[in-house]
């Protein structure tokens, strides 16, 4: 058989012909030792003609393990400035000046912010109220707490309790003015101008030249008027609220403000 093939091909067209069949089978091209160029064209003729279709591809494998992570990249690069921020708004100046003789006796000087509202002028005067012998300054206001009781048993009843009245930074002068008794709305003695509705038991004020005190509580207490040394209201240490007894047990308390003339 192989005889006949042989002859109906002839030596040369046996060999293209295996060779191409080779091609087809294994799908691979490859150069024949002894082909011309003829011969090789009918090689891949052939092998075109025999070589089968391409197979569907297969299913995806699965995913492989993660690597290990890189190392550290390097620092970037130093960024550009940034733009400038926006003009802020002018401040206010604050103005000083001299006080006068009579403001601070031992001189000093006076604060104002421009433009401020309200305009307020604050006074410095130079040793007061912190050096020894200093006076409270004029316009300025001290405040405390005060307490007046009766013993049990009647031994003070139709007598009366005094309640005094300590001012730690001492007055230039004695009050001439009568110590005003806050028992509801502050009158126009207890109330600061700057500020007024704010006066209360927690937040004593008193207008410059009066002593205002502020009731808390009581009982079988009447107010029967304040006396310090000297015959004066309120002398430059203090004075005594006094109060009429009327019952049993009498008590009364509150706090109180003082501001210099």
């Amino acid at each position: 058989m192989f005889t006949r093939i042989q002859n109906r091909f002839g030596t040369a067209g046996l060999a293209v012909a295996i060779v191409a069949l080779i091609a087809a089978l294994a799908g691979t091209a490859f150069a024949a030792a002894g082909l011309n160029s003829k011969q090789k064209k009918e090689v891949k003729n052939i092998a075109k003609q025999f070589a089968g279709k391409p197979g569907k591809n297969g299913a995806p494998g699965a995913n492989g393990t993660n690597g290990a992570p890189g190392a550290k990249g390097d620092p970037g690069a130093k960024g550009d400035p940034g733009d400038d921020g926006a003009p802020g708004t002018n401040g206010k100046n604050v103005v000083i000046g001299n006080p006068t003789v009579t403001e601070c006796p031992a001189g000093g000087a006076t604060v104002l912010v421009e433009g401020a509202l309200p305009a307020t002028k604050k006074i410095i005067c130079n040793g007061e109220p912190w050096t020894a012998g200093g006076t409270l300054p004029p316009g300025e206001t001290t405040t405390g707490a005060y307490l007046a009781a009766a013993e049990a048993g009647g031994h003070f009843l139709e007598e009366l309790a005094l309640a005094p009245i300590s001012i730690p930074i001492p007055l230039a002068a004695p009050l001439t003015n009568e110590v005003e008794l806050v028992t509801g709305a502050p009158g126009v003695n207890c109330e600061n101008t700057d500020h007024p509705g704010t006066a209360s038991v927690t937040n004593p004020e008193a207008d410059p030249g009066y002593l205002c005190a502020y009731p808390i509580d009581g009982e079988n207490m009447t107010f029967a008027g304040a006396g310090g040394p000297g015959g004066s209201p309120v002398g430059v240490a203090g004075t005594f609220l006094s109060y009429e007894v009327t019952g049993e047990p009498a008590y009364t308390r509150g706090t109180w403000a003082v501001t210099a003339p």
